[in-house]
């Protein structure tokens, strides 16, 4: 498992996943930042990948290539899953969340301005949480395309 606690990531020029997450094994963030990595509007340039599973709190996914997480268990058994706590999806070329075949909660925070969808699951399962008392809730707001989407849910 990797652990980073107040990583920060910034105008990363190269295409693909800046951070990428094989299929069981896990990755744990707080505080992080990945913000303007990719080439804009490539649409494999994105902030995390993760075909295992990850757990980001209080962390930023701005202004990058592609999508800020995508959540991937598209081969044979795979589980995906990830843990998004208060975090910020802004301003991504593509979408700000997307879960293939994956799971996600989505608790507290901000997804907007992304260019397609704010948050978007394609055969895959999306749960928004309630937010822990006196914080704020999961916002998905002007966004391009759909603020939440789901397509063929589970």
């Amino acid at each position: 498992m990797a652990l980073w606690s107040t990583l920060t990531m910034t105008k990363c020029t190269s295409a693909g996943n800046q951070i990428h997450v094989e299929q069981d094994a896990s990755l744990v963030m707080d505080n992080g930042r990945v913000f303007s990595c990719g080439d804009s509007g490539g649409s494999n340039s994105n902030g995390v990948r993760c075909d295992g599973n990850v757990k980001a709190t209080r962390c930023t996914f701005e202004d990058n290539g592609g999508v800020g997480v995508i959540v991937r268990g598209l081969r044979e058994g795979m589980k995906a899953s990830g843990e998004l706590v208060d975090c910020v999806f802004r301003k991504n070329a593509l979408d700000g969340v997307i879960v293939y075949e994956g799971k996600v909660m989505l608790r507290g925070r901000m997804i907007c301005e992304n260019e397609r969808n704010g948050a978007f699951a394609n055969h895959g399962q999306l749960t928004v949480a309630e937010a822990e008392e006196g914080k704020p809730q999961t916002v998905s707001t002007d966004n391009k395309s759909h603020d939440w989407r789901t397509q063929h849910e589970k």
